[in-house]
């Protein structure tokens, strides 16, 4: 059972502590099954992160590894040169994802695993609280009971003894009560101090993987303009070469004239 299916809020009527007092405790819970659920999404979106970055890391791989099983890799040898720089640049890039994951791992979802245990010791500990207070109850209206019946001697004995019990089942409750409370004060107030060095650890981590990357594929461009600038036989007349983005522009606008001209194209706008 979690903070959020525990059964706050049925005070009794007759309750020895006053509503304020039980409504700033189920308050701190509150905030306890906040910090449960928070710690929750945490590690579980971390975790999704860390599995998408090594499929993403397989996909790549497989891809390649189908490209170089290919016979259109065996057979063209300027591809081929291609190919090999994109495979040395992604076992690169897979070290940089295995070596993130591994921070990521290291720094968030252990942290988050580990403070999740602490939560069934405190729900238990709420749970012992609340029969404390059960029994602060029950004592306190065996008192009640007394007080209101004929003081005969059996009667003011019992009714001693109702209030001994109820002093011991009081500061039982109090006890309990007090420290409970300080703990989760503690714990609460503690969450800052307890996420931030991972946070900005993994954000290091997230910076030196990133800037690592970029320079791979920087690299791997740089490669890929090289092994392509081979001197290639120059064009015909039949298909002239557009030398700048003017040129492109106007070969375009030309083929779409061309299109717009077709009796099918004038067919379908008049539909």
């Amino acid at each position: 059972m979690t903070f959020r299916h525990y059964p706050f809020g049925k005070q009794s009527k007759k309750s020895p502590i006053s509503k304020t007092a039980e409504r700033e405790f189920e308050r701190e819970i509150r905030k306890l099954e906040q910090l449960e659920e928070n710690a929750k999404k945490i590690h579980n979106d971390m975790q999704t992160c860390i599995e998408a970055q090594t499929a993403q890391s397989k996909y790549e791989n497989q891809m390649l590894l189908n490209l170089t099983a290919s016979s259109l890799y065996r057979d063209d040898e300027k591809l081929r040169a291609l190919v090999d720089h994109w495979v040395q640049s992604t076992k690169k890039l897979e070290l940089l994802v295995e070596e993130l994951n591994a921070t990521s791992q290291k720094v968030i979802v252990e942290p988050m695993r580990k403070i999740a245990t602490i939560f069934p010791s405190i729900l238990q500990a709420v749970k012992k609280r609340d029969q404390s207070l059960q029994e602060y109850s029950k004592c306190q209206e065996k008192v009640n009971k007394y007080v209101k019946r004929e003081r005969t001697a059996q009667n003011v004995v019992k009714l001693e003894n109702s209030r001994q019990a109820c002093s011991i089942a009081r500061t039982d409750f109090e006890s309990q009560n007090n420290l409970l409370m300080d703990e989760i004060a503690r714990l609460y107030d503690g969450r800052i101090m307890y996420i931030q060095p991972s946070l900005e650890a993994l954000v290091k981590a997230q910076v030196k993987y990133y800037t690592d990357s970029q320079n791979t594929y920087r690299d791997l461009c740089s490669r890929l303009h090289i092994a392509s600038s081979s001197p290639s036989p120059p064009p015909s007349p039949s298909s002239p070469t557009i030398q700048n983005s003017a040129e492109l522009k106007q070969s375009i606008k030309e083929k779409l004239a061309e299109i717009r001209a077709l009796s099918i194209t004038v067919n379908d706008q008049g539909k």
